[in-house]
């Protein structure tokens, strides 16, 4: 935050950001502090001399001391463990037994501890167990299973118990997925695709977003268009992905058609979510449910005409669950967008 606050010059910095910096502290063990004080050109000491945070007990003035000092016990990582040279399979083993393995390094890590041999109960078992709690959302494990396609299954009830805890959405949710031809293109630059055959696509974003919402609304119902309106199984996980991509040819885009049909369909819908990239052949049509929203997904600007009753929220952030339960309860003179 510093660097790029200081990224034209060095200059004061502002009394908020400054509060801000000594709370975080406050909540940093030895662990954290030593994993993240690298060598660097603003050190996580000098950090500490410009917010100017107080402890909260002798023993967090103790830690801070040893942070200036340069003297913080070196952190149990796996990156230190193994470039140590200790064996991969029983350092891993090790990490997962004592549950000192972050989870997201977990995701990041599958295909390296399976080529290792590490022991797969003992994996999937560390999916399983931290998921809840790991903040982990959806496109992550959709990531991971790529990578590792062989923990697909456990990936997929981790994925699942990941949203569990979220607060439900009321009322019936009808999510309309756009798996036209476009939605295949890249999140990102294409000389990064060309060398991570991996990376994000639009249809990933959408597949996220699909079940994340599929968790945290109260009923819900999926639908995927391109040439035709088709109905998905109502499945969970992985499992939904894959029906959404498989569910019909990547084709054209009839926006309009696939939600006059599913209007004809469904004509008393509580929320109709729209999650595409705002590529139409032949528009959109006018909004019929009391709450209905478009996701735009893709990276460049918006494509739709959405003065007919549709709330538009550009970008793939799994937070829209949040941002959709704070609008749906808001003063609603507040902003109907979100970018």
């Amino acid at each position: 935050l510093v660097s790029l606050y200081w990224r034209d010059g060095r200059k004061m910095l502002p009394k908020q950001m400054k509060r801000g910096l000594g709370l975080a502290f406050r909540r940093w063990d030895e662990y954290r502090l030593a994993k993240w004080d690298r060598a660097k050109a603003i050190k996580l000491r000098d950090v500490l001399f410009l917010a100017r945070p107080k402890p909260k007990d002798a023993e967090q003035d103790a830690l801070w001391k040893r942070l200036i000092a340069g003297t913080l016990a070196t952190p149990d990582t796996w990156e230190n463990a193994l470039s140590s040279g200790a064996d991969p399979r029983e350092t891993w083993e090790r990490l997962l037994r004592e549950r000192t393995l972050g989870y997201m390094a977990l995701l990041q890590n599958l295909r390296n501890m399976e080529q290792a041999g590490v022991d797969r109960a003992l994996i999937e078992g560390a999916l399983l167990a931290g998921a809840e709690k790991s903040w982990a959302l959806p496109f992550r494990f959709i990531m991971a299973a790529k990578h590792a396609p062989a923990f697909a299954q456990a990936l997929s009830d981790a994925m699942v118990a990941s949203v569990s805890g979220l607060e439900r959405l009321p009322g019936s949710t009808h999510f309309v997925v756009d798996v036209s031809g476009s939605m295949e293109d890249a999140l990102s630059a294409p000389e990064v695709q060309a060398t991570d055959p991996t990376t994000k696509s639009r249809l990933d974003a959408a597949g996220a977003l699909a079940v994340l919402l599929r968790e945290v609304c109260a009923t819900a119902r999926v639908f995927t268009f391109s040439n035709r309106l088709v109905e998905v199984a109502n499945l969970r996980g992985l499992a939904l992905c894959s029906a959404i991509v498989t569910s019909q040819e990547h084709g054209a885009t009839h926006l309009k058609a696939a939600l006059d049909t599913l209007r004809a369909k469904i004509p008393t819908a509580d929320r109709v979510l729209v999650i595409t990239d705002e590529q139409s052949q032949d528009g959109i049509a006018a909004a019929w449910a009391p709450r209905s929203y478009l996701l735009n997904v893709a990276p460049y600007k918006p494509g739709l005409d959405v003065h007919h009753g549709w709330v538009r929220i550009n970008g793939w952030s799994e937070r829209v669950v949040d941002w959709l339960r704070w609008h749906e309860t808001a003063d609603p003179r507040r902003p109907l967008s979100l970018s």
